[in-house]
């Protein structure tokens, strides 16, 4: 069995396998992309080395894609929460307190802006009373 075959049958090896790909016909397009443009500069007809370009850049895609595509519960949240010890119950009740906590903040917060404004109104009325006298 060749390394390639022993790598591709595991999910991790297949992620590495395609992320490695992916990467390596990348620096080869980039590699044929310095060498294309040494060409075009010395006037050589290279159209070849555009469509080798090309195809590097798409293979690359195709394997991150792919790369990226792989299930594998390292990399995934697919366990259940239950199981993790998270209770969504407890979840929920935890984000209705904290709702309850905010609508008390800012029932507290009207109270206060509210009596602030009754205070300015008294500080106005009490002032205009002063300069009438």
């Amino acid at each position: 069995m060749t390394l390639a075959f022993i790598c591709y049958s595991s999910s991790m090896g297949k992620f590495l396998l395609l992320t490695v790909g992916g990467f390596l016909f990348f620096a080869s397009a980039m590699v044929v992309g310095y060498f294309y443009l040494n060409a075009l500069n010395a006037g050589a007809n290279s159209w070849y080395l555009l469509v080798v370009i090309i195809l590097s850049i798409t293979l690359s895609a195709v394997c991150m894609i792919f790369a990226s595509r792989i299930k594998n519960p390292f990399f995934t949240s697919d366990m259940d929460d239950v199981s993790l010890g998270n209770d969504p119950s407890i979840a929920t009740t935890g984000l209705q307190s904290s709702v309850e906590k905010n609508n008390e903040i800012v029932s507290q917060w009207r109270k206060t802006n509210h009596m602030r404004d009754k205070m300015k109104m008294i500080k106005v009325t009490t002032s205009s009373q002063k300069s009438q006298a």
